[in-house]
């Protein structure tokens, strides 16, 4: 065993004090955004990256793919819809459900209000490269998105 081996805790309600104002807490990874809270964790050497995002609101994100990293989404409540832009794949999980997308794969995503995911990328680091929409993928979130409101 290493003299400078640690172990870090991070208590719930710090993890819910910073879902509380940011909507998402970065749990390891070589950080871009600073958080206070968890400053040590940047430092860490695996460049995976996890953490919680959630969503308080109907939120669709923007469309994306991931250069080189695997994503893996999680959904720890909620309900979670996922498109994949090229096949026109549409999945809709939920508590419990994984979603795993490889690198140059578009996909967008759907979260109800109040789900929460857990999301790993695999190497982490910020490789999203914003795609747009073709028309069927824009009609399915215009759709999705109504069902869900009414």
């Amino acid at each position: 065993m290493s003299a400078d081996a640690r172990a870090y805790f991070i208590e719930g309600k710090d993890v819910d004090q910073v879902l509380g104002t940011a909507g998402r807490v970065y749990l390891a990874g070589h950080l871009g955004r600073p958080q206070p809270q968890f400053e040590h964790i940047g430092s860490l050497p695996d460049p995976t990256e996890v953490g919680i995002t959630r969503y308080s609101s109907l939120t669709v994100d923007q469309p994306h793919m991931h250069e080189l990293s695997t994503d893996f989404t999680y959904v720890l409540r909620g309900t979670f819809a996922v498109r994949i832009i090229p096949t026109g794949e549409n999945r809709v999980l939920g508590e419990g459900g994984l979603c795993v997308i490889e690198p140059g794969l578009a996909h967008v995503c759907i979260a109800h209000p109040d789900t929460q995911v857990l999301f790993f990328k695999i190497p982490g680091g910020n490789d999203k490269v914003l795609v747009e929409l073709d028309q069927a993928s824009r009609e399915w979130v215009d759709g999705y998105c109504a069902t869900v409101s009414s």
